[in-house]
């Protein structure tokens, strides 16, 4: 046993008889797993080996390797036909490497060949693949928008729309951190309702609840951008 056996990558070593006329020697157990159980592949053209148009690729690219005498590598993409004559889409990645006798004649070609993708064609795939990049997308749109609105009721006042205290809080020790590393001058100020317990108690919670959603509108009307508000109240907002 050698490792032409245990290699995990198809490979096939072809004998040079002329220009476009390689005849295969010999095929390692990978190769032939590949194709199936059929025996004569050996003293047969290399085109018949692989499916047409990965066949005229190979032979291709074996006459740039013969012709260079240096290893050639590419890759092919496309529909082949099987064995079997089932039609599949297929990315090969293939490595050809020139062998030469004692004379330094180019006698042999070596071949490895790597299937990276060999997947059944389906009838409509694009399409299908495109109808997947969709609900992918409008999938990922929703859960942006779930996730901001998320981070909106985190941190804000359902009654209000404005800041809560724990993010009036993280906001606050931001700016009083910035303020201090740059010396800027910072200003807190402080708003109370007169008589917002009389509201509550003679109209009602509701009239409690509009009072306070007014004034705090007014005065995010009038403050301007990167100001921070959050309101409260002693009845009824800790």
């Amino acid at each position: 046993m050698s490792l032409w056996d245990f290699f995990p990558e198809q490979m096939f070593l072809v004998r040079i008889e002329g220009c476009e006329n390689f005849i295969i020697e010999d095929i390692n157990p990978a190769q032939q797993a590949r194709l199936g159980s059929e025996p004569t592949w050996v003293g047969n053209h290399l085109a018949h080996l692989f499916p047409s148009p990965f066949s005229d690729d190979v032979i291709t690219h074996c006459v740039r390797c013969m012709e260079e005498g240096m290893p050639v590598r590419y890759e092919a993409t496309g529909c082949f036909l099987d064995r079997e004559g089932q039609q599949c889409e297929g990315r090969r990645q293939v490595l050809l490497v020139p062998i030469a006798n004692p004379l330094g004649e180019l006698t042999h070609l070596l071949g490895i060949v790597h299937d990276s993708l060999w997947v059944p064609a389906l009838p409509g795939l694009q399409e299908l693949e495109r109808e997947l990049e969709r609900r992918v997308m409008a999938r990922t749109n929703e859960l942006m928008a779930a996730n901001l609105h998320l981070t909106y009721l985190a941190t804000h006042d359902c009654l209000t729309e404005t800041y809560n205290r724990r993010h009036l809080l993280e906001l606050a020790d931001n700016e009083f951190r910035r303020a201090s590393r740059y010396e800027l001058t910072l200003c807190l100020m402080m708003l109370d309702i007169d008589n917002f317990k009389l509201i509550n108690d003679e109209q009602g919670h509701l009239a409690g609840d509009h009072a306070l959603r007014t004034v705090a509108q007014a005065t995010l009307a009038m403050v301007r951008d990167g100001s921070r508000l959050r309101s409260g109240g002693s009845v009824r907002w800790g």
